[in-house]
């Protein structure tokens, strides 16, 4: 859960940090997957400022242990209401898919193929071609009906 709504939250997050590679250290041993995430080793001298010491990609496994270890320190045990959260969020923010959207999910709308909107499907249906045989597009299409 909490890796879904980190990722919805990334889509609107406006701390963007450019970073020479240099300063990542990589985890990631051959032949693992790398996760999604990567994590800030960071220090606070005191105050709001916090010092980025060095970023590191780290596999799979290993997010989704850390990604755990936050979930169960900060989110709700009343999964149900976190994913009510979840979906007003992704609805405020525009995301039908990515963003941790995956088939199933409330709103979920496959990437080039337009919504359904079921109020307007009706109409659509009675203005439907009633003729069997059409042309669209230069093309000669005969309905079987």
């Amino acid at each position: 859960m909490l890796k879904k709504i980190l990722l919805a939250n990334a889509k609107s997050a406006q701390t963007v940090v450019e970073v020479d590679n240099k300063f990542v250290l990589n985890t990631v041993a051959e032949g693992k997957k790398e996760g999604l995430f990567e994590f800030a080793v960071c220090v606070n001298p005191g105050g709001q400022e916090r010092r980025v010491v060095r970023f590191i990609k780290v596999n799979e496994a290993m997010e989704a242990q850390i990604l755990a270890m936050v979930a169960e320190a900060s989110l709700s045990d009343d999964l149900e209401a976190m994913q009510g959260k979840l979906d007003v969020l992704r609805e405020k923010l525009g995301i039908t898919s990515g963003w941790g959207m995956k088939p199933g999910d409330k709103g979920y709308q496959p990437v080039g193929i337009p919504a359904v909107n079921a109020a307007v499907q009706p109409e659509a249906m009675l203005n439907a071609p009633t003729d069997t045989n059409q042309v669209i597009a230069g093309v000669a299409v005969t309905a079987p009906f």
